[in-house]
This record gives structure tokens, sequence and C-alpha cells, in this order.
């Protein structure tokens, strides 16, 4: 059990720097960097940059989305990596260009795609920041 104990920690800590990495990396900057700036829009290059330091951050974050709910849209996909990384929702409707109301229509459908029952905006962005 010290062996398990020890391989748990060793997790741990790999996770934490592996979140202090991607929160010195230059697209998360970026995210953030849209607080300030209402111009700031991503390319797909940017896009996919934020994908994948999420998904080597958090264990293929996208790929196990994609095995809950295989139909999930690019769209939906999106909005996930940017809560995922606690980004307000008042600025994820300007980075994926849509209104706050389509914003949380969408998190609240993608709830429902997931769980198979209704939920709230909120319950799904829980579920994505804890997933």
């Amino acid at each position: 059990s010290t062996l398990l104990a020890s391989s748990a920690a060793s997790d741990v800590y790999k996770r934490q720097l592996l979140e202090e990495a991607l929160r010195r990396s230059d697209i998360y900057a970026y995210c953030y960097r849209a607080i300030e700036d209402s111009s700031i829009r991503f390319t797909e290059t940017e896009w996919k940059e934020l994908e994948n330091i999420i998904n080597d951050t958090y264990d293929n974050f996208t790929n196990k989305l994609f095995i809950l709910h295989p139909s999930i849209t690019k769209m939906e996909l999106r909005i996930c990596l940017l809560l995922k990384i606690k980004i307000p929702v008042s600025i994820i409707s300007q980075l994926v260009c849509r209104t706050q109301s389509a914003v949380s229509m969408s998190r609240k459908q993608l709830y429902k795609k997931i769980f198979n029952k209704e939920g709230t905006p909120a319950n799904l962005d829980d579920f994505i920041v804890s997933f």
C-alpha cells in the first residue's frame, strides 16, 4: 500500500506540474487576455493549440469527452475547452463568436447529451472542471 500511496502522490505531483505548465503557456495567457481585449478571436491554429495543451494536461480530455458522447460539435468542444481552464462565460461567448444566451443553451444541451437528463449550464461547467 505504500507503493500505491507513493504512486498516487506522484500522479498528483505530475498533474500539478502539467497544470502549472498550462498556466504558463502562451495560449492560456492569450485566452485570459481576451478578458481585457474584446477584439481577440481565435484562429483554427490557436484552437488546435489550446486543445493540444489541454489534452496533454488532462489525460486526453477531448477523447474522454467524445467517449461520453461521440456527436459533440466543434462549438460544444470549444466551449468545453474554455470551461476547462475556467474562462468566464462572457469571454467564452466572445471567443466562440456567439451570444451569451447561445453559449448557455449549448452548455445546457451538452449536459443533456452527456447525462441524458435535464441540467443547468452550471451543471455542465462543474462537470467539465472536475472531469
